[in-house]
């Protein structure tokens, strides 16, 4: 048997000569329909028959090339005859793809668009007691770094003695701001720089005759705030102010003569603390 086959193609035959004894051995020739194709000589020794055809067999079987054994053999033959197949490789596996941050993962900054605010105050230096107040306002968002804000200011009246008399004074102002705003995670950091105006309203007690004048009043302001984030458009404002008075309104008392008997006027600065909910609502 030779290759799995029991005998080989019809078209291929083989000559055996035994020239033993002209000294030349045996020879024996591998032929393609009749046409050689391969020769081989063999000059053994003294060896028994038997192993004698036994090596002839051999050497006939190595000199069949294989080649040429295929291109007689049918195609289903030599599918057995070859070797399996190596097992495929693993394909290079994708790199995952890159995830994208949930909404909650990503950095947030404050909503472009209107919030509202209300604050209540404490000032210092800006009538001539220390008063409290509120205030209420808008702020635009033009981008996240830089805000318009629009708010008016309202303060309780405080009593300030002036000669023989007190003058309960309060304040009543708008306010226009421009705003720098630095998103730093829940917290950012906001400078302010505006005008304010308004009337220092004052009602005298105690005197001969009460008069409650309506006095004009305008300060330029600085502002530093820091705005903390407690929710999705909530922010609480913490926040120092600084009034440094343009126009500065002053109260007297007069005599029966007109002369003035005592006066008070706005101090040279002014110091305003605010806290406050500030809320984006579109």
């Amino acid at each position: 048997m030779w290759l799995g086959r029991s005998e080989i193609d019809a078209r291929v035959s083989v000559q055996v000569r035994d020239e033993r004894e002209v000294g030349q051995g045996v020879v024996f020739v591998v032929l393609r329909e009749g046409r050689p194709v391969a020769e081989r000589r063999l000059r053994p020794k003294s060896i028994p028959c038997p192993d004698l055809t036994a090596a002839v067999g051999i050497a006939i079987a190595l000199a069949i090339d294989a080649t040429f054994l295929s291109s007689l053999m049918n195609v289903a033959d030599l599918e057995s005859l070859k070797a399996p197949a190596p097992p495929a490789l693993p394909s290079p596996s994708r790199p995952a793809p890159k995830k994208k941050l949930s909404k909650a993962a990503e950095p947030r900054n404050d909503p472009v668009g209107v919030r509202a605010s209300v604050q209540a105050l404490g000032l210092v230096g800006v009538l001539p007691t220390p008063v409290a107040g509120a205030s209420f306002g808008f702020d635009v968002a033009l981008a996240p770094w830089a805000d318009l804000r629009i708010s008016g200011m309202g303060t309780l009246q405080r009593p300030v003695r002036i000669g023989a008399g007190d003058a309960h004074v309060g304040l009543a102002a708008g306010r226009f701001d421009g705003c720098f705003v630095r998103p730093v995670d829940t917290v950012s950091l906001v400078g302010c720089g505006g005008v304010a105006a308004g009337r220092w309203i004052a009602a005298g007690s105690g005197y001969d005759v009460n008069q409650s004048p309506s006095l004009p009043w305008m300060a330029a302001v600085a502002r530093v705030e820091g705005r903390l984030r407690v929710g999705e458009g909530t922010h609480v404002v913490f926040a120092v102010d600084g009034y440094v008075p343009l126009l500065r309104p002053g109260l007297d008392v007069r005599g029966q003569d007109g002369q003035v008997v005592a006066s008070t006027e706005a101090p040279a600065a002014g110091l305003g603390l605010a806290v406050g909910p500030l809320i984006a609502f579109f």
